[in-house]
């Protein structure tokens, strides 16, 4: 028992050595180096010889959750699982949470890749370690041993400089896509930090997507004081869409609550739809609520195409009642009527003709 627990130990610690190698990487000169006591001086000594194109790298361990992060390129024509061309312009990402490719072993590690030239960075991207890289011939420099901390850390200045340069924001987005995989706390504050006061909209707008998307209950606690704080509805409605994307207990029972109780009509609205495209007898039972008692016409005619959107006709028989029910006021009965005649369902096509004869 002793012996197969150490030979246990044993592949664990050359697995983790192995992990932290530079990723599968063909067509490159490949230089491997320490990343040191500062990655950001390490990273910046790169950029600053960097007078042709090269690539920069390092690992980080990945936040759980994903089981592909890699990409393929038509251009290329390179097939969906081949290697991924770092130098073509013609190239699609891919990302999965595993329910796609015979589902991959999830995600341990990720490299963060920068493309310098000019002494500037161009591009970053994110790859799984199961990503097979192709270089294109450039330099391909690994830097071992990386801090997560410290590569959030480089990343969040990197948003930060391309925001203040005035610089177009993909840069920007690609740092923070990077970053919002990165596994920890530090990755949970910055985030939360661009997502409160972020630089731009369309920043906030991201870091709220990825807080959803990416980072399970601490993301969630986020979503949940910006509902508490936040004034602009727009935000708002782009927390409601990613309450749909966390996988976090609560998510889907505060989007309910925000259906019901939100007092800015767009955002209850927002919320309703989201919820008729989750389903399940709490997302029916608020939409039904809303559409018999919202304040707002604009919410319930909402509320009504939400019941038309429900998995599984599970709103089919609430439209017909309402259809039937004379007592409703006449614009939510003819939207009732307009979403049952885009269905299928024979129920509904009865109804139709029967009011026609």
């Amino acid at each position: 028992m002793r012996t197969s627990f150490l030979v246990a130990v044993g592949l664990l610690a050359l697995s983790s050595l192995a992990s932290a190698g530079p990723p599968d990487i063909m067509n490159a000169k490949v230089v491997t180096e320490p990343a040191g006591a500062s990655l950001s001086s390490s990273v910046g000594n790169h950029l600053n010889q960097a007078t042709e194109a090269r690539w920069i790298a390092w690992s980080v361990p990945a936040v759980e959750g994903h089981r592909y992060l890699c990409c393929w390129g038509r251009g290329d024509k390179l097939s969906r699982r081949g290697a991924c061309s770092l130098e073509s312009r013609d190239r699609h990402f891919v990302m999965s949470d595993g329910h796609d490719f015979d589902r991959p072993p999830e995600v341990r590690e990720i490299a963060v890749l920068v493309r310098a030239e000019d002494h500037g960075v161009e591009e970053v991207r994110v790859y799984s370690e199961t990503c097979q890289l192709d270089a294109g011939g450039r330099t391909f420099i690994w830097l071992e041993s990386a801090k997560v901390d410290q590569s959030v850390a480089w990343l969040a200045s990197l948003i930060d400089e391309v925001v203040d340069l005035g610089d177009p924001e993909d840069l920007a987005e690609e740092a923070l896509l990077a970053l919002a995989l990165h596994e920890g706390a530090a990755a949970d504050s910055e985030l939360a930090s661009i997502a409160s006061a972020g630089p731009s909209g369309s920043l906030r707008e991201e870091a709220i997507f990825w807080l959803g998307e990416a980072r399970g209950q601490a993301g969630l606690e986020v979503l949940n004081r910006l509902l508490d704080d936040e004034m602009d509805t727009d935000i708002k409605t782009h927390v409601a869409f990613a309450l749909t994307l966390s996988s976090a207990p609560g998510a889907i029972d505060r989007l309910t609550t925000l259906a019901r109780q939100d007092p800015e009509p767009e955002v209850r609205g927002d919320a309703l739809f989201w919820l008729g495209q989750e389903g399940g007898a709490g997302a029916v039972e608020a939409i039904q609520s809303a559409v018999e008692s919202d304040p707002s016409r604009d919410v319930r005619e909402q509320a009504i195409f939400a019941l038309s959107q429900l998995p599984n006709g599970q709103g089919t028989d609430l439209l017909l009642e309402i259809v039937r029910d004379k007592s409703q006021e006449a614009s939510v009965r003819q939207q009732a009527l307009f979403w049952l005649a885009q269905s299928e369902d024979d129920r509904a096509l009865d109804l139709i003709s029967g009011l026609l004869q």
